[in-house]
């Protein structure tokens, strides 16, 4: 049973919508999958934690992704939320750089930096996508993901990813996104540092407080999961996209294929004779067998 949710919460001044979401169960999954050094490691717990706080309608939104990408030594950090709370996510180069703060940066920005963009792709319950990106600025993951919302998006927004790291892995993660409402001109947002000092343990309720002020109700409620909807189906239709050159390669001089997931890292082997079915039903035009 996880303890990790998500909270949406609006502001009984009607000024602010403002969401807060533990993450450290998920984050821990996550991180035990892909076992990133400490620079990934903090990178990825934050990419998912404000990943989690995303503005989406569930009822007309399906998914939605992020890509944090740079020429830093981290590469690409990409995280998804879907329906149902069910996320992934992963660190291109895991056990490339290590952890350093400097001026001017948190801790994570040069893993990133210099150069690169963070993207948003939005896939509605029609399968239609919509996409935006920026040009990064400092690097880090929330305060990037903050001028997303607010250039691409046209909306003042505060979203700030915190965690309390531990010897084998964090002991607690969160995060809070505060928007203004349409009407708030100008918005008062909370003020980044205030939010960066919450406890990631505090529950839920007391991180929208801080947010929203003590006048705020909530208004929904999401269990959050690691989650990743990969299966061995998938894959062989995937591998069956191939050429039956490629095909071959892999019966006659690999004897088989194995296959890892970049999202949740579990890995599937093909034998021979299962590249030989593949291709069968390849050139048989059969499709896959459920």
């Amino acid at each position: 049973m996880t303890d990790d949710r998500l909270l949406v919460a609006v502001s009984r001044d009607g000024r602010l919508r403002a969401r807060a979401a533990s993450t450290t169960h998920l984050v821990r999954e996550a991180l035990r999958r892909h076992d990133p050094a400490a620079l990934g490691a903090e990178a990825l717990a934050r990419a998912l934690s404000v990943t989690a706080t995303f503005p989406a309608t569930w009822k007309d939104c399906d998914r939605v992704s992020l890509q944090w990408s740079g020429a830093g030594p981290l590469r690409t950090i990409f995280t998804e939320i879907r329906a149902g709370g069910g996320m992934r996510g992963y660190v291109k180069e895991p056990g490339a750089g290590t952890r350093r703060d400097r001026e001017g940066y948190r801790g994570i920005g040069h893993g990133l930096l210099p150069n690169g963009f963070v993207a948003v792709m939005r896939q509605d319950v029609r399968g239609r996508f919509a996409q935006g990106q920026i040009e990064l600025d400092t690097g880090e993951i929330d305060e990037d993901l903050e001028r997303f919302f607010e250039k691409s998006d046209q909306v003042p927004t505060r979203v700030r990813a915190v965690w309390a790291p531990g010897a084998d892995g964090p002991t607690a993660c969160a995060a809070v996104l505060v928007q203004a409402l349409p009407d708030d001109m100008p918005a008062m947002l909370p003020d980044a540092d205030a939010l960066l000092a919450l406890d990631p343990a505090a529950p839920m309720e007391t991180m929208l407080a801080a947010a929203l002020g003590d006048g705020f109700d909530v208004l929904d409620e999401v269990i959050l999961t690691f989650a990743c909807p990969c299966e061995r189906s998938r894959l062989e239709d995937g591998i069956a996209l191939l050429e039956t050159d490629e095909l071959l390669d892999m019966i006659n001089e690999d004897q088989g294929a194995a296959v890892r997931c970049d999202f949740c890292a579990e890995d599937y082997a093909f034998s021979r004779e299962d590249i030989e079915a593949i291709m069968v039903r390849k050139v048989t035009g059969e499709g896959h067998q459920e």
